[in-house]
């Protein structure tokens, strides 16, 4: 189904300090980190781009600019990094020395790196870390879930990027539990899958649900085999990780219309509960299959000529067009935290 590439970063090159509970998102074939935390804990707020189409080996140190008078890009982890466009939006995240929470957006133009924090109508969504936001439609910012001062949280919350202004809209169907270190993929422009995550009681989870922005419906709440929080999760198209059966357990089909490419959800490392992982999970949304898609590097069986990365947590994993001819696209992961040491290493999954 794939294999694992681990470059090497060129000798002398400058690369992000090793950490964990940045923020990451990807804009083509440029993969864009912000901020973060080592495990002192000290927190960061610098800005670094990998441009995986010409040179996977070459991080590059981002200068941005600030305009003051509209606030203050502080250093922060478990905050999120969305991408509409050419503009990135950051949001909330945690002081990890202090324990205080923003709920602060910034907007930052990755074509002049300028940044500003926004102006905004509406009730503000409590400040929060370890949530997720995915893009609607191209044009409005879907938060859910993470933890607050009261702990984990299972809230919706909607930003529309042209009237810049936040909204809590009623939902319909059984929504998932609150929890925060969860994943939320969006599969296309309206569908997002939830999984996995921590709930208030200290308990790691495993189920799955699928959230239809389109008609703000929660559907197919589901367990899976495999508890994780604090692990990553990307869409691929479903050859790159698993073979999907385009159905829903009603046997009606979940994807958007007659064109949309069949996705599956590649679920890679996080921690279970029992100890931090290193395996690689594909989720098909149509029913919530799961499939065991390439083991980590101390479980089972590897061939000697094998690249296998470290077991992680707290890492930041995109979706990026392929460095390959014979297949589409990529996943590529950076950095996290595993009990020996804080990551900076580049992992790309290629999907056969």
């Amino acid at each position: 189904m794939g294999v694992w590439n681990l470059p090497k970063l060129d000798r002398g090159a400058s690369a992000p300090a090793a950490r964990g509970g940045h923020a990451i998102a990807s804009i083509g074939s440029r993969v864009i980190c912000f901020g973060g935390a080592d495990r002192s804990p000290t927190p960061f707020s610098d800005l670094w781009e990998l441009d995986t189409g010409r040179h996977c080996n070459q991080w590059t140190r981002i200068q941005s600019t600030a305009n003051v008078e509209r606030g203050k890009l502080v250093p922060r982890s478990g905050a999120t990094m969305t991408a509409a466009g050419d503009i990135l939006y950051i949001f909330g995240g945690q002081d990890p020395v202090t324990g205080g929470c923003y709920n602060d957006l910034i907007m930052l133009d990755s074509r002049t790196w300028q940044w500003m924090a926004l102006e905004v109508s509406g009730v503000r969504p409590p400040a929060r870390h370890s949530h997720i936001t995915g893009l609607v439609q191209k044009n409005t910012l879907v938060v859910f879930g993470g933890a607050g001062a009261q702990g984990p949280l299972g809230d919706l919350w909607v930003f529309d990027l042209t009237s810049r202004q936040w909204s809590q809209p009623a939902t319909q169907g059984d929504p998932p539990a609150p929890r925060e270190m969860h994943t939320g993929t969006m599969l296309d422009d309206t569908r997002m899958l939830i999984y996995g995550g921590r709930g208030p009681d200290g308990k790691v989870l495993c189920d799955a649900c699928l959230f239809d922005a389109s008609s703000l419906t929660w559907r197919l709440k589901e367990p899976t085999p495999f508890a994780r929080c604090a692990h990553t999760a990307v869409a691929l198209p479903s050859e790159a990780g698993c073979s999907g059966n385009h159905q829903s357990d009603n046997d009606e089909p979940m994807s958007s219309g007659p064109e949309t490419e069949h996705m599956c959800v590649l679920v890679y490392g996080g921690f279970s509960g029992d100890a931090v992982e290193g395996d690689l999970i594909s989720i098909d949304p149509d029913g919530i299959d799961v499939q065991m898609v390439s083991r980590g590097p101390d479980q089972g069986e590897q061939r000697l000529d094998q690249q296998i990365p470290q077991a992680r947590f707290a890492h930041g994993a995109v979706r990026v067009p392929s460095t390959a001819l014979d297949h589409g696209k990529d996943m590529v992961v950076f950095g996290g935290v595993n009990p020996l040491q804080d990551l900076n290493d580049v992992a790309i999954w290629q999907g056969m």
